[in-house]
């Protein structure tokens, strides 16, 4: 089972991703991971964009309450498409 700790840690996986890249491809990149926490109501949500953003582009979304299951679901949905 993971923790909330390890959870993190792989949101701050995806946000580097993104930061590497866009430094890498300069002002072309356009990111791929769009999270939001919001610690009063303990909820995470994620957008994944595989193709990059886009307005009116296709994503993967992800919306949990941060309890054992919700945990679970946000760490494998990040861990699934950072190991694509």
């Amino acid at each position: 089972m993971k923790t909330i700790t390890e959870l993190f840690e792989l949101v701050a996986l995806a946000a580097k991703s993104d930061a590497v890249l866009r430094q890498l491809e300069l002002e072309s990149y356009r990111g791929k991971w769009f999270i939001n926490y919001s610690g009063h109501v303990n909820v995470l949500d994620i957008q994944y964009f595989p193709s990059g953003w886009s307005s009116g582009g296709r994503f993967e979304k992800c919306s949990v309450n941060l309890d054992d299951n919700g945990i679970q679901e946000a760490y494998w949905f990040i861990n699934n498409r950072l190991t694509k």
